[in-house]
């Protein structure tokens, strides 16, 4: 067993393995890197439950929970409405952190993601930082089922030879994460297959014929095929500034030179917001060091850009230490939503203000619509729970 689930790794390792990212709950794991406050995290959608983070005061909580029950279950759990956008701009941040170790990574959406790296020394770090699950192995699929089976914050890797002990291993209720229906697993174990391992006699046409789709989805897993090449990834786009000043600064001219660029880089986004920036500072005759703050709502603002650079400033640079280069990366850029009316599109802050009253108190917001064509008076005008998607105009 301890052959299968190696958390330290030598340098000499074959080339080209195959690496599987794993993001669970990846909803409630996206609000939970926005937000300071402690506390797990529970995600409502269309009013009912859809992701939570996993603790144990959590267990309890099903999908499509009210925040009533989950309050009752959780009093400290903090109870948030879905944000893709907050969503988008963490999967950027993860994909970009991967990118760093590899320029192999498949196209793909969370919470997966496939890469393929040469040496995976940097791999443990990287689920560490992220808190999350990480499998290598030999192809695509055993790697899914890798991450899948490995534990936050870790890396499985699963050797080639060690491949049907790892399936002996894997319980059919995982098949669920994977996308599976649920009652599968049931429907497996009532027919005597608790593992993977126990299928792998099963031919395609006993498992279709048994289970449908569903059982040449499982075969899938049992007997995976021929994997197709890994591309290049291919960064999505980016506003980029950076300053070099002939003498290196420090204290009140670092600062100044960290806002100059903080407005540059507001000119050079135009219409477009961030979500994501990136601070990187190169000491006087030191290595560069980097810093990145996930924001809760895009801006393009130059003050208010300027306000978070200055912020993430003192978590790079130490007191009275020389910078001779300062870069700032505006990432997860977003165009402003068409949907929006009037008041928020010349007035920003006041839908910021709005979302972030919305998340703390999910459906106590609302908002005023006229319906002309109402047949009775009292029906003329309806009050509509506030869309996290941006108000429509009636």
């Amino acid at each position: 067993m301890g052959a299968i689930y190696r958390h330290t790794y030598r340098k000499r390792i074959a080339e080209g393995r195959i690496g599987c990212l794993y993001v669970p709950a990846f909803e409630a794991w996206a609000l939970a890197r926005v937000s300071d406050e402690p506390g797990p995290v529970v995600v409502l959608s269309g009013g009912g439950a859809v992701s939570w983070s996993r603790v144990a005061a959590l267990r309890e909580v099903r999908p499509g929970d009210r925040a009533d029950r989950i309050a009752r279950l959780c009093p400290d759990a903090r109870i948030r409405v879905r944000d893709a956008s907050v969503e988008w701009a963490c999967w950027d941040g993860v994909v970009d952190a991967l990118h760093r170790i590899t320029p192999f990574i498949a196209p793909s959406r969370p919470p997966w993601a496939w890469f393929r790296v040469d040496a995976i020394d940097p791999l443990p770090a990287l689920a560490a930082e992220l808190g999350i699950r990480i499998g290598v192995a030999d192809d695509r699929v055993t790697a899914r089922l890798a991450a899948v089976r490995s534990a936050d914050r870790h890396v499985l890797r699963v050797v080639p030879e060690r491949r049907r002990a790892f399936l002996d291993r894997f319980d059919v209720g995982l098949l669920a994460e994977i996308g599976l229906p649920e009652e599968m697993s049931a429907r497996l174990r009532l027919f005597g297959y608790p593992t993977l391992g126990s299928l792998s006699d099963l031919t395609r046409r006993h498992l279709r014929s048994q289970f449908g789709a569903d059982g040449e989805a499982v075969h899938d897993l049992v007997h995976p095929g021929v994997d197709p090449a890994m591309p290049l990834h291919v960064p999505p786009p980016a506003v980029e500034v950076a300053e070099e000043p002939d003498d290196p600064v420090r204290d009140a001219e670092l600062s100044a030179v960290a806002a100059l660029l903080a407005v540059r880089a507001s000119e050079k986004l135009g219409e477009r917001r961030t979500q994501r920036i990136v601070l990187e500072v190169h000491p006087d005759g030191g290595v560069p060091r980097r810093v990145s703050r996930l924001l809760p709502d895009p801006h393009n603002r130059a003050d208010t850009l300027r306000r978070f650079v200055l912020r993430l400033l003192p978590e790079v640079v130490r007191p009275d230490e020389a910078m001779g280069r300062v870069a700032l990366r505006l990432e997860a850029l977003r165009r402003p939503d068409v949907s929006q009316v009037d008041l928020f599109s010349v007035r920003p802050a006041v839908l910021g203000a709005v979302r972030r009253v919305h998340r703390r108190y999910p459906g106590g917001i609302r908002r005023a619509v006229l319906r002309l064509h109402a047949l009775l008076p009292e029906d003329e005008v309806i009050l509509e729970a506030f869309d996290e998607e941006g108000p429509k105009a009636a």
